[in-house]
């Protein structure tokens, strides 16, 4: 949401507020201003009145945070069976040759437990798909909880995106690196490495201990 939405906001939670059983001994204002400050850089405006309506015609109680998220979001198991599906449609089109950026650390985890990407793709078979899900999702609902871009004390820290074999032999052979491609859009992300100033720490002890698998491949 935009900060120039937040008018509209309020009127939404104040139908919300009209429909179902406010909070006792809890400031309205206050408690909408948290809501929108906490959902604004999260979700569209139109998510959130999606949510908090659907959440009217089944509750009594006011919308907390944690309900509003729910409806938008789902559970953690539906989460990882739309992760799932979203990672077999970067195999089936985008494939192992390409770097790819998936929207969550969650994603990588799970990927990267897997084998990682330039494994996983080819190994991903039809009559296989099913079990390797599960596989996956698990590790998704961890990674959900646990994974992190960064270096947070406590969490396990991911890659950025997932490396693919194009970008593993022009770094062997020192040419340009392709583009990393998005898996929702499937299109090239412009600047993609420029706005990772910390890249070399993340990725590149997985890119030299492939530079070196390359090599030594090569070589046999």
């Amino acid at each position: 949401m935009r900060k120039d939405q937040y008018p509209e906001f309020i009127n939404i939670m104040k139908r919300v507020a009209t429909l179902t059983y406010k909070p006792k001994n809890t400031d309205f204002n206050e408690l909408v201003l948290a809501l929108f400050e906490e959902l604004a850089p999260r979700y569209e405006l139109s998510q959130v009145e999606t949510a908090v309506r659907i959440h009217v015609n089944l509750e009594k109680f006011f919308p907390m945070l944690s309900d509003i998220v729910k409806r938008i979001d789902g559970t953690p198991e539906e989460r990882a069976t739309m992760a799932w599906a979203l990672v077999v449609e970067a195999v089936r089109h985008i494939g192992h040759s390409n770097s790819v950026a998936f929207p969550t650390p969650a994603y990588n985890f799970a990927i990267r437990q897997m084998g990682g990407w330039i494994a996983l793709c080819p190994s991903l078979r039809d009559e296989e798909l099913k079990w390797r899900g599960k596989e996956f999702e698990r590790a998704f609902i961890f990674g959900e909880r646990e994974a992190v871009w960064d270096d947070t004390p406590g969490k396990i820290r991911v890659e950025r995106y997932c490396v693919g074999s194009y970008e593993v032999n022009n770094r062997a052979q020192g040419h340009a690196l392709p583009d990393v491609i998005d898996a929702k859009t499937r299109q090239p992300i412009v600047g993609f490495r420029d706005s990772l100033p910390a890249l070399d720490s993340r990725v590149m002890p997985l890119l030299k201990a492939l530079t070196n698998e390359k090599r030594a491949l090569c070589s046999a």
